[in-house]
């Protein structure tokens, strides 16, 4: 589940983007890119790996054109690890829900 403040965050970002530019646009996405691949390496332990594993650093992936070099995942993969592996470091894991 996307916390609440990340919502409000991209619905005020994307509240002013009515007249700007493409190159803007291509811009603030590339930026939430980087942003959300940085949070995959450092705070959950399964991308960390991965990202290693195919010898991949956060810095390697400036947006979306770059994200092919992203190694895909399926679904079964992430659920034969453990949660602790897969979710991010600081979420308590006694809250979550697990539906199989």
């Amino acid at each position: 589940m996307i916390p609440a403040r990340e919502v409000l965050f991209t619905a005020r970002s994307l509240a002013g983007f009515s007249h700007v530019t493409e190159d803007a646009l291509a811009a603030f996405r590339d930026a939430r890119v980087r942003r959300l691949i940085r949070h995959a390496y450092d705070r959950v332990p399964w991308y960390h790996s991965l990202f290693e594993a195919h010898g991949i650093r956060p810095a390697d992936i400036r947006g979306v054109r770059d994200l092919p070099r992203v190694p895909a995942t399926g679904r079964a993969e992430l659920q034969a690890c453990a949660a602790e592996a897969v979710v991010a470091r600081g979420i308590d894991l006694g809250r979550l829900v697990v539906n199989r």
